[in-house]
């Protein structure tokens, strides 16, 4: 268009009174263009200031801006290899783009930094929040990425409108996908940004998220605590593996819920008895149950469970617990946690569960024999 604007003006002369307009689609594509070098930095702004008002942190939301050089680069490369050139509709697919990629961003950061408020190491954080983020950014990202493939390779009648769009979403969201994967966990660690709320205490940190409940039942606590008591009290963690002829990894998260339960140590690589769980081990049958239901009132799950039922006649509905489980380990399998929490809160005879009504009951407290 260019080279004919010149040719025309250079060849053709306009009478006086009369004035040139191009019209149809480049006059589209121009008032078009025209809009979206304002729209384009107009979104990047008010998605900055979303995120400030998020995260609380300047350095949080450059570096979840990130995110859109990372989908731009993907965008552009795409539509240089197809040799399509930058359109309206390629501009509403950078547009669509730029809020999705970021998405990505926002829900590994989100995941640093709850461990981080759960008192994490800033180097274990980056990993394990990594780590946590993976399957939901895979997931979230290749759900738009084959939706839209289809349409990307479209030759068919019609396709001119949809395929720069497409384009630019898949290939998009493709190099945001992989570069915040690998790339965003780098500039948190340079950046280090400052957590939205700072942890006042410990009890703090607990009363907003919780540690999660290893799918682990409470007789495979019980052997491993019989086994580590019949061997003074204390083993590496390999031996008793071997012994309860379990695989590892299955072993370590018996270990860690007893961790959670109070009952066990984790000194290096071996596992210790703590007092309570000698006295755990060391008690009769109705002693353990009482003891074990103590241990359980001390994880805020199961405390914040009990209080509330009990401020409810004894017993609560089911969706409150999922709702608390939810909102207090985002990032774990609920229904999971939930069944681990009905055997647990069951052998304690803490609380019982009424699967017809839905409800969660609270057991009358017996006295130890």
């Amino acid at each position: 268009m260019e080279e004919a604007q010149a040719r025309f003006a250079r060849e053709i002369g306009v009478p006086p009174g009369y004035h040139v307009s191009w019209l149809g689609m480049f006059e589209n594509l121009e008032r078009a263009r025209r809009h979206f070098v304002t729209v384009i930095p107009v979104t990047i702004a008010l998605i900055y200031a979303l995120l400030f008002a998020t995260f609380r942190s300047q350095r949080a939301a450059l570096l979840l801006l990130a995110s859109v050089p990372f989908a731009f680069i993907g965008g552009v490369v795409a539509l240089w290899l197809r040799g399509m050139h930058l359109n309206v509709s390629a501009g509403v697919g950078f547009a669509a783009l730029f809020g999705v990629s970021i998405m990505n961003g926002v829900l590994m950061v989100r995941s640093i930094n709850t461990l981080r408020m759960q008192g994490t190491e800033i180097e274990t954080a980056i990993v394990q929040g990594s780590l946590h983020c993976l399957r939901p950014i895979l997931m979230a990202s290749l759900v738009a990425i084959l939706g839209l493939l289809p349409a990307s390779l479209s030759m068919g009648l019609g396709s001119d409108v949809q395929r720069p769009l497409a384009t630019v979403i898949v290939w998009g969201l493709f190099s945001a996908m992989t570069l915040t994967l690998f790339v965003v966990p780098v500039l948190y660690r340079v950046f280090q940004p400052s957590l939205p709320e700072a942890v006042a205490s410990p009890e703090r940190a607990e009363g907003l998220f919780m540690e999660p409940l290893p799918e682990v039942s409470p007789a495979d606590v019980v052997a491993l605590l019989e086994d580590v008591h019949a061997r003074t009290g204390a083993d590496e963690i390999f031996r008793i593996a071997d012994r309860m002829n379990l695989e590892f990894g299955r072993v370590v998260m018996v270990v860690k819920a007893a961790e959670l339960l109070g009952l066990v140590e984790t000194p290096g690589q071996s596992v210790a008895l703590t007092a309570a769980g000698g006295r755990f081990v060391d008690g009769n049958a109705a002693q353990r149950i009482r003891r074990w239901r103590d241990q359980l009132l001390k994880l805020g799950l199961f405390r914040i469970i009990y209080e509330t039922a009990q401020q409810h006649a004894g017993s609560i509905d089911r969706d409150f617990v999922l709702e608390t489980i939810v909102t207090r380990m985002p990032h774990e399998n609920y229904a999971q946690v939930f069944n681990t929490f009905v055997r647990w809160a069951r052998f304690g005879r803490l609380f019982d569960y009424d699967a017809e009504a839905q409800r969660i009951i609270v057991v009358r407290e017996q006295a130890d024999v």
